[in-house]
């Protein structure tokens, strides 16, 4: 028997040759294993929709929280511009909403907000005075 006749002249007797050698192929140290190659390809295809879905979901939900600190840093420093008394505490809590704000906006650069890092400078400017001063409420 030649390789000729062992080579399938059908389409199913074609499939079922390469799906043989498929089977065999395992070369250490260069591992090809088109089986799992398959898996994972079969795996991304079901589940791309949904990666990608909770990807923007994702999103959504850090512009949402990064939104209500950027709302509270206003508010905050609204009531400073009225010249309301605050504690270290409420001030320092206000600090942790600046952090989570200029870490988001560093890894988003194209999420720009002028007030909020004017409110920013203002909201430090007075924490120093404070530090300084031993001012704040108590």
């Amino acid at each position: 028997m030649t390789l000729a006749q062992l080579i399938p002249t059908n389409i199913e007797g074609a499939f079922l040759w390469v799906i043989a050698v498929l089977s065999l192929i395992q070369i250490a140290p260069i591992k090809i294993n088109p089986w799992g190659w398959l898996a994972k390809q079969a795996s991304q295809a079901i589940t791309g929709d949904l990666v990608r879905e909770v990807r923007d979901l994702r999103e959504e939900f850090d512009m949402n929280i990064v939104n209500q600190s950027r709302q509270r840093i206003l508010r905050f420093n609204d009531e400073l511009l009225r010249q309301e008394d605050h504690s270290k505490e409420f001030f320092d809590s206000t600090l942790e909403d600046i952090d989570a704000f200029e870490r988001y906006c560093i890894a988003h650069p194209n999420y720009k907000d002028n007030k909020a890092f004017l409110a920013i400078a203002n909201i430090r400017r007075c924490y120093e005075k404070h530090e300084v001063d031993g001012s704040f409420l108590k």
